[in-house]
């Protein structure tokens, strides 16, 4: 069985990398002249902040405060 302390962790985790994910494809992004790689490369940025904002809403739910 799982602690809410071990929850927690997994979720912070989780969170610090999809961020860690946003921002790196973002930085790739900005230093790319094609504009189909640049715009694909936007467009998966995009996805890990939905992923972010999953695990802000799993968070939520599991931890009610």
């Amino acid at each position: 069985m799982y602690t809410n302390e071990d929850l927690r962790g997994f979720f912070d985790s989780l969170g610090r990398y999809e961020k860690l994910q946003r921002d790196v494809v973002r930085t790739i992004a900005e230093n790319v002249e094609d504009q189909t790689v640049k715009q694909t490369l936007l467009r998966i940025s995009s996805d890990e902040q939905r992923h972010m904002d999953i695990v802000q809403q799993m968070i939520d739910l599991v931890f009610i405060e």
